[in-house]
């Protein structure tokens, strides 16, 4: 899945037209691959280009994360363990500097987990 957008923000401030523009492109891929023994492994993976948010300018981020799932009892039951952002890279780094104010964040929301499930 590929994603490309044009921004373009504009604000007026003390009379002067502060403007921010990004080409922005973001880019997902999931893969299922089927192994032996009722396992399947998910992968899933995506990048995110520089984007403009408002008068901000927020960085790139990329991520991965991956799945094994098996079914027992004629698929009757089913154990899935899955991991969100495996390398804890879905960090919001963001910045604005307009007219010598200077506005930066840092943010990491939390997105990283690990998830045991048993269905039946």
């Amino acid at each position: 899945n590929l994603t490309v957008a044009y921004q373009d923000f504009s604000v007026v401030q003390q009379g002067q037209t502060l403007r921010n523009e990004q080409l922005f492109y973001y880019a997902q891929s999931t893969q299922n691959i089927k192994l032996p023994k009722n396992v399947l492994l998910e992968i899933n993976a995506g990048y995110q280009g520089p984007v403009a948010y408002g008068l901000y300018k927020i960085s790139p981020l990329w991520w991965v994360d991956a799945g094994v799932k098996r079914s027992y009892m004629k698929d009757k039951v089913e154990v899935a363990l899955n991991v969100t952002d495996i390398f804890r890279t879905r960090r919001i780094i963001g910045a604005a500097n307009y007219n010598g104010n200077i506005n930066e964040f840092n943010q990491y929301f939390g997105s990283q987990s690990v998830r045991l499930s048993l269905r039946y």
